[in-house]
């Protein structure tokens, strides 16, 4: 793990009398990174002796409090003094180094100058005691759009070892670049656990409620013949820790009863009417649930229709065993919550909360299904003559209307669109209405949307070969492929290894393209999990922006995985 620094006297003093770091007023915005320029010992120096100091040279003057957040030194050499004098810093050790050992010393993104320009990348370098030094490196990537800073730390793995991230960082460390990139060179042999934290206190150690955290695929063996491993990829996340809990309930009428959970649940049993239950506070008496629904826009809400009540008094809503979506099981304190019920009819009118295509989008494609969202418990009742839709000349497209559940209707044209067209959605809102008879909010409504040119689309393609040795044809490769300009526009795809990927219809621009192995085949990318330890599943990024022009497909961009 990184060293614990102690500043000693010496530096006390030298900071109290240095004059203010700050940038001198006027002139040009310095935007220089700092750099090391020279260390001593002379990063690959061998036999060094034991009692030896380390110093460094810089570019530039510092930001000295950002020194100790950067310093990472392996094998930890106990307690160090810490020396700044203008553009250099020399580190004392008190006791001496170990005999025979490569000393890795890395400062890390975090450093920062007297003008609050970081590192552009992280630098290390090593020296031995012994007469050679340690070879193995591992290179890779975090996949975040704010890496920079990230610390990737990396474990020696051995029977006796309990690796546990919330009580002490890596035996080896560094941090990441504006890149995402990371590198850790001078590895000693032998297996390595390896993690990505975000420690956004600076603590040293992994917080959950504070940090993100990655864990890589696997475990990483440095041995002879295999001292070099690359492409080692991160995906960021922030632990759920916590067990769900019911977070609120209130009824929409006597016979509606809205339960909101603190964060999406499932359950063994998908029929949620056996999952949950109402009674009296006592538990001695039951109301029947006749139906369940997820509220399609909000996967931690429920609505329940019940009996209607007849008195108002205090029930007790009760749930049997839920997790949420990693696994954490609700606990018995919070499985059960008591509200007050009610008597009264439902009298307010429903309204429309979404419309998709978005009033007024472009860009529409042309197979577009219209969907229409509603914040309470519909009538589902069919009435497609209420809907038509129109083209700019006022013709009308057919086309048949659908409940999905009791929130969502959806109508579908029955012809493709026309290209580059403005059309108008119309429906009368009177001819729907809630559970209760009321009408919708406004009487009538229409929406206009814009449909793509065909002429200007284009498409990414090529072959997936994943060379490594645990990959075989069985593999499914989920893939997006993300605008640069605008990432609210993502494409997804899925192949199997060695066969052809496509993203199809794309809108022209610059594309970044990554990519996972679903590995326990559930169609979503797998993070792993930090105790119990699991790894996370394999993913990797093309390593070039892929730029595409309107009826110019790319069909070359070939994915090359390798260990």
């Amino acid at each position: 793990m990184p060293f614990k620094a102690v500043l000693s006297l010496i530096a006390l003093a030298l900071i109290a009398a240095c004059a203010s770091q700050r940038a001198p007023s006027g002139g040009p915005e310095d935007k220089t990174p700092p750099e090391i320029i020279s260390t001593t010992p002379q990063s690959g120096a061998v036999r060094i002796p034991v009692t030896t100091n380390v110093e460094l040279q810089y570019s530039e003057k510092i930001d000295r409090d950002t020194f100790f957040e950067a310093i990472f030194v392996s094998p930890d050499p106990g307690e160090v003094q810490i020396k700044h004098k203008r553009k250099r810093t020399i580190l004392q050790f008190k006791d001496p180094l170990l005999k025979d050992r490569t000393y890795v010393i890395t400062l890390g993104t975090t450093l920062r100058d007297a003008h609050n320009v970081s590192l552009e990348h992280s630098f290390t370098f090593a020296f031995s005691t012994g007469d050679s030094i340690d070879k193995g490196q591992i290179d890779g990537q975090v996949f975040d759009g704010r890496a920079q800073g990230v610390s990737v730390w990396a474990y020696i793995l051995s029977d006796s070892t309990l690796i546990d991230p919330t009580k002490t960082s890596g035996d080896y460390s560094t941090q990441v670049g504006a890149d995402g990139r990371f590198s850790i060179p001078f590895m000693a042999d032998g297996t390595y656990r390896l993690y990505a934290v975000e420690d956004a206190g600076k603590t040293g150690v992994y917080n959950p409620m504070e940090d993100r955290i990655a864990m890589a695929n696997r475990d990483v063996v440095i041995k002879a013949g295999q001292r070099s491993v690359k492409n080692l990829a991160f995906r960021l996340m922030r632990q759920d820790t916590l067990a769900p809990a019911i977070n609120n309930i209130g009824m929409r009428d006597a016979s509606t009863v809205e339960v909101k959970f603190s964060e999406n649940i499932t359950a063994a049993d998908s029929q949620w009417t056996s999952v949950f239950t109402i009674g009296d506070t006592l538990q001695k008496s039951f109301i029947q649930i006749h139906k369940v629904a997820r509220f399609p826009l909000d996967n931690k809400r429920f609505d329940l229709i019940t009996d209607t009540l007849k008195t108002e008094e205090f029930l007790r809503f009760r749930t049997k065993t839920v997790m949420d979506t990693i696994g954490n099981t609700i606990l018995p304190a919070f499985s059960f919550f008591d509200f007050e019920s009610t008597t009264r009819a439902d009298t307010v009118a429903p309204r429309i909360i979404r419309f998709l295509p978005e009033h007024t989008s472009a860009n529409v494609a042309q197979d577009t299904t219209i969907m229409i969202y509603f914040n309470e418990w519909m009538q589902e009742i069919p009435d497609d003559s209420s809907f038509f839709l129109q083209d700019t000349l006022g013709s009308k497209i057919g086309g048949s209307g659908s409940w999905d559940n009791p929130f969502t209707y959806s109508f579908k044209p029955d012809t493709l669109l026309s290209p580059r067209t403005l059309y108008r959605f119309n429906f009368t809102t009177d001819h729907f209405h809630d559970r209760s008879g009321n009408a919708l909010f406004d009487t009538s409504e229409t929406r206009t949307f814009i449909t793509i040119n065909p002429d200007t689309l284009s498409s990414i393609a090529g072959t997936v070969h994943d060379s490594r040795g645990i990959a075989d044809s069985s593999m499914t490769y989920y893939l997006t492929a993300l605008q640069i300009e605008n990432p609210a526009i993502l494409y997804k795809t899925k192949t199997k290894n060695h066969n052809k990927y496509i993203f199809e219809s794309m809108l022209p621009g610059r594309y970044i393209i990554q990519g996972f192995v679903d590995q326990n085949e559930d169609g979503k990318f797998s993070f792993g999990s930090v105790n119990p330890f699991v790894p996370a599943e394999y993913s990797f990024l093309y390593p070039d922006t892929v730029s595409i022009r309107s009826k110019w497909p790319d069909e070359g961009e070939d994915l090359i995985i390798t260990d």
